[in-house]
């Protein structure tokens, strides 16, 4: 188990009662364990909705899709550098959008290969993760 490692927190009196209602409602629950298991939880929501897909949009040109938009776009040049099992990966199954995004954005600015993003599909994926 990771060391625990204290911290103070201010919370309104509502949260107070949410926390302890939470208590009772799973059995007793400590409050530290209420607090890790929602965080964990929200955190789980909030990495969810970046779930991506690598798709071939024409030959030599590839989007980054989270939830159906096109967030960016890379020329198979970039992904010939990604190691092949990172590619496959990213071609192959659903993979997390935010680790996709960065990785595609590192190699093409290695490479000074031109990419396309979409500020406002980053914008309102930015507002889902702090919302």
């Amino acid at each position: 188990m990771a060391e625990l490692i204290s911290r103070t927190y201010r919370f309104s009196q509502t949260t107070l009662d949410q926390i302890e209602w939470l208590q009772n409602y799973l059995g007793g629950m400590d409050a530290t364990n209420v607090l890790r298991v929602a965080v964990s939880d929200l955190y789980d929501r909030k990495r969810s909705q970046w779930k991506a897909r690598l798709v071939e949009r024409e030959p030599g040109l590839y989007a980054l899709k989270v939830d159906g938009q096109t967030l960016l776009r890379v020329s198979e040049t970039v992904l010939e550098r990604l190691p092949e099992d990172e590619r496959t990966a990213m071609l192959q199954s659903e993979i997390d959008g935010l680790s996709a995004m960065a990785k595609l954005l590192l190699v093409a600015a290695a490479g000074e290969d031109e990419i396309w993003l979409d500020n406002s599909v980053l914008e309102e994926l930015r507002g889902n993760i702090s919302g």
